[in-house]
């Protein structure tokens, strides 16, 4: 990687809309781009550890597909220890997307620069999540010396004292406040009681959580046919509320096919096959999902799951798949004759389905759990 080629590529990134103040005015031009930059491979000669080089591909996909396909990213990136402003913007996404776990991790392996200010209210937050609070406020008290954050501080008492804030007391302007948020109040979180004021892939992602919550389904036949008759909006909610329910998943596939095609309709397929296509890892492969595979199967390519697409388009050609023969079981009879007995067919499990955090996967179709919920 000579320096000039080093600079094409800047140059080249440079050139795509940022997170924090930039969009794309085709979702076909953000899908795009979304595929070449979680483009998996080795990077160009000379390019490993180049943690400007890194970053900025990241911040790039941010503003292409959202913190989750960020995330994810980041998450498969080798030594951020090593990198701070990489590993910065993968425990913030992992803060603002509910993975905390893997956040802390990051926070505290750090290796440059942990002694900044974010990194120590980074790791206070994860040892508050530890109940070990003495230490959470020796830490933050050790980064306020480098600099005030009333919002900050006011979430990390919250979280010690087990108290809510009063709504409108408190700002979520970065990925780790907003993950205090979700732990202190969840529920005010999910009302949209705190209003984001932090960058803009930051404000989209809290809107994005603030939808109105699907309808209850308790029996899934039945409202699918009321689905089926139903038009407009309340249509559209009662076939979210199936498709995430985890009762009936082949009534869950049904639903999101009928979704799939009457956004294709409206001219935003794409849009709603990244916002709910990765429920399609846990919908199964049926005669009654597959008068909607090809719906299916183009909404797998879209989230970057290129071996679930592959399953569905087999089954579009080959048929759903045959029960697997069950095993003979042999008794024995009073009169000592041995009598074989057939157990009665067994149905294929049809799985679960969770709306929010689904199992994203990308080139060979593996990939992590990120959940989000939309």
């Amino acid at each position: 990687l000579t320096p000039e080629r080093r600079d094409d590529i800047l140059t080249a990134l440079r050139a795509l809309p940022d997170p924090d103040s930039g969009s794309y005015d085709s979702p076909a031009l953000a899908d795009l781009a979304r595929q070449v930059l979680m483009s998996g491979g080795q990077p160009p000669a000379g390019g490993r550890g180049d943690d400007a080089l890194a970053t900025l591909r990241a911040e790039r996909l941010l503003a292409a597909a959202g913190p989750y396909d960020a995330f994810d990213l980041l998450d498969r990136t080798p030594r951020l220890y090593n990198m701070n402003a990489l590993g910065a913007l993968h425990a913030e996404l992992g803060f603002a997307i509910g993975e905390d776990e893997r956040a802390c991790q990051t926070a505290n392996a750090m290796m440059v620069g942990r002694d900044e200010a974010f990194w120590l209210r980074a790791r206070a937050f994860c040892l508050a999540l530890e109940g070990q609070d003495a230490a959470a406020e020796l830490t933050a008290e050790l980064a306020r010396g480098q600099g005030a954050d009333a919002d900050y501080d006011a979430l990390l008492y919250a979280i010690t004292l087990g108290q809510v804030p009063a709504t409108g007391d408190v700002t979520a302007d970065s990925g780790l406040d907003w993950g205090m948020v979700r732990t202190v109040a969840p529920d005010l979180a999910a009302d949209g009681a705190f209003d984001g004021q932090g960058p803009a892939w930051l404000k989209r992602h809290i809107a994005d959580g603030q939808q109105v919550p699907a309808a209850a389904v308790t029996e899934p036949a039945a409202m699918l046919e009321e689905a089926r008759a139903a038009e407009g909006e309340t249509r559209g909610e009662f076939l979210r509320a199936l498709s995430a329910q985890s009762m009936d998943r082949d009534i869950a596939g049904v639903a999101l096919g009928l979704m799939l095609a009457d956004a294709a309709e409206a001219g935003a397929f794409i849009e709603t096959a990244r916002e709910y296509g990765r429920e399609i890892g846990s919908v199964p492969v049926s005669a009654a999902t597959l008068d909607h595979g090809y719906e299916l199967a183009m909404a797998a390519l879209v989230t970057g799951n290129l071996s679930l697409a592959e399953r569905w388009r087999n089954a579009l050609i080959d048929g759903p798949p045959k029960p697997e023969p069950q095993p003979v079981a042999v008794v024995e009879t009073p009169e000592g004759l041995a009598t074989p007995v057939v157990p009665d067919p067994v149905e294929p499990s049809a799985g679960t389905g969770r709306h929010g955090r689904h199992t994203s996967g990308f080139g060979d179709g593996s990939g992590r759990s990120c959940r989000r919920s939309r």
